[in-house]
């Protein structure tokens, strides 16, 4: 007889049907646990991405800090739960500068960006004119700070006056924790990281941010609870953890996603939530942008089928007196950042004109 897949979770109280016991079957023959395997996939989703990469809790040389043009580098405990971030500060650029593109050994094994900085020509040009503003830039899920988007808009916003602050968000890059909190945790942590940065005297003028997926969603939570920060670019976020799940968790399951039902995936969103120790509906991008007035600039690709346009559309709809949508038409989740590369730095460079300087 024909096998008919039920969409029951696999830690349901029975296997009586048929359908229910192909999949254990299978879920075993991927080494999944069976009794739980919402839970083993709640657990893989809160692991921190970077606990197999070498770099991790590693300061980085001076070699590359020199290639990418970092004036001063720290390591800022936060918690809980503890971990140490790693962090990075690019001073403003006051002469010409070309940006290039080439491969070079990284983590990603990524082309990356090189900034050459050209002889200024104009006699009036002050190297020593303070920033005009300081831009937190927070990256991707998996990313990390030296990934060549990155690089590319670190030197943008040098080369328009504003010093730069780059970091590794938990769990990624250089920086260490064991879990990830989707903005729960990280929104906490940048805190503590503008803390540090404003003792040492490191931030100039008022504070921006400009996050890319992951990173675009965490800076909408950070600027919730956190006044200092003035504006937020927010590039293709996700906007709760709940919808993410349903969009991005299923193509993250790849070959496995058939195994998982929607019940299957709101219920890892929970069991997400309660490793974490958070709501997930509470501790979410939406929930944050609709309790706020920082001004938000949304900017999502018409083709993004990782994160869905909606995402951003649902942003805006929550915040209509202060946020702005951009949707751009033949660009997708994974070449956003530089089919629209023209675009997203000019009307991000409006933004801060606007909020962090005037």
């Amino acid at each position: 007889m024909g096998l008919y897949l039920t969409r029951r979770t696999c830690s349901g109280d029975s296997l009586k049907s048929t359908s229910n016991i192909f999949r254990l079957l299978v879920l075993l023959s991927l080494g999944l646990p069976a009794g739980g395997c919402n839970n083993y996939v709640a657990e893989k989703f809160v692991r921190a991405p970077n606990l197999d990469l070498d770099m991790r809790g590693k300061d980085a040389p001076q070699s590359l800090l020199i290639d990418h043009h970092v004036a001063e580098q720290l390591r800022v405990p936060v918690g809980p739960p503890e971990a140490s971030l790693s962090v990075w500060v690019v001073d403003p650029v006051s002469a010409p500068a070309m940006v290039s593109l080439r491969q070079a050994p990284n983590p990603r094994d990524w082309p990356i960006a090189r900034l050459t900085i050209l002889p200024s020509t104009d006699p009036d040009a002050d190297p020593d004119k303070p920033p005009q503003g300081t831009v937190f830039l927070l990256h991707g899920l998996d990313d990390t700070k030296e990934d060549a988007p990155y690089e590319f808009y670190s030197y943008g916003l040098a080369c328009e006056g504003y010093r730069v602050i780059l970091v590794d968000l938990r769990g990624h890059g250089r920086s260490t924790g064991d879990r990830i909190g989707y903005g729960g945790y990280e929104s906490h942590d940048l805190m503590q990281v503008l803390d540090v940065l404003q003792n040492r005297g490191l931030v100039a003028g008022k504070v921006g941010v400009l996050g890319i997926s992951y990173g675009a969603s965490v800076g909408i939570c950070w600027a919730s609870i956190d006044p200092r920060v003035k504006v937020v670019v927010a590039l293709e976020p996700f906007s709760s953890i709940r919808f993410a799940s349903r969009d991005a968790g299923a193509t993250m399951l790849l070959a496995f996603r058939w195994l998982f039902s929607k019940s299957d995936l709101e219920e890892i969103t929970d069991r997400v939530g309660k490793i974490d120790g958070f709501d997930p509906d509470l501790a979410s991008p939406l929930y944050a942008i609709s309790h706020m007035t920082t001004p938000v600039l949304l900017i999502h690709g018409k083709l993004d089928d990782f994160l869905y346009p909606e995402h951003s559309i649902r942003l805006h709809e929550a915040a209509l007196n202060h946020s702005q949508l951009i949707l751009v038409d033949g660009a997708d989740h994974f070449d956003l950042w530089y089919k629209a590369l023209t675009t997203i730095m000019n009307e991000s460079n409006q933004w801060f004109e606007k909020y962090l300087t005037h």
